[in-house]
């Protein structure tokens, strides 16, 4: 609307018919187009923030997908995550080259891994590819509380032989993350 005017009064300057007196100096005018510049911005702004605010509230809004007993059984919050407990396995303090020994510890560790996922403690289980922290798998687990969770471990004979180490920490994800599991062994060819 400012500019409009700005071009009606070049316009009308040209024909000697000013919108305003000759006089006013022509900072005053730039002045006022300031002024209605800021009322603009603000106007614009609070325009945004009531958008914003439109999608807050529908982003809030239930799921018409629930569904209650599935959520249940697998213990989802209302948001569909749940705690679970996140396990990073690094190279352990054992230094041993005894090949019998190390085969034997990482076939334990196979085995354990296997038994846990068939206990449904242990939803997720691999390998990292080689990298400087030393980093060589990942566990997911399901438990009350790293006190479990420690257990669990204890029971891998790699980590108990100092083969691997283990780094524990809290994780919020979804809920649904176990249901992959069914899947798993209908797109395996071979057991480890």
């Amino acid at each position: 609307m400012s500019v409009l005017f700005l071009l009606n009064y070049i316009n009308f300057q040209q024909t000697s018919i000013l919108p305003f007196p000759d006089s006013t100096p022509i900072i005053l005018y730039f002045c006022d187009l300031t002024k209605s510049f800021n009322i603009m911005k603000h106007l614009a702004i609070l325009c945004l923030l009531i958008t914003l605010s439109c999608f807050s509230v529908k982003a809030q809004t239930d799921s018409t997908h629930y569904d209650k007993a599935l959520a249940d059984s697998l213990k989802a919050d209302d948001y569909g995550m749940r705690m679970y407990y996140f396990v990073i396995l690094k190279t352990g303090t054992n230094t041993s080259e005894n090949k019998e020994e190390i085969s034997a510890a990482f076939r334990g560790h196979l085995d354990n891994i296997n038994k846990l996922v068939k206990e449904g403690k242990l939803i997720v289980a691999g390998p990292f590819g080689k990298n400087e922290q030393q980093y060589r798998g990942l566990f997911i687990f399901i438990a009350e509380n790293k006190e479990e969770v420690e257990k669990f471990l204890s029971t891998d004979p790699a980590v108990a032989q100092s083969f691997l180490e283990a780094e524990i920490y809290d994780w919020y994800g979804s809920a649904a993350l176990p249901t992959y599991l069914p899947y798993a062994e209908k797109i395996s060819k071979k057991n480890p």
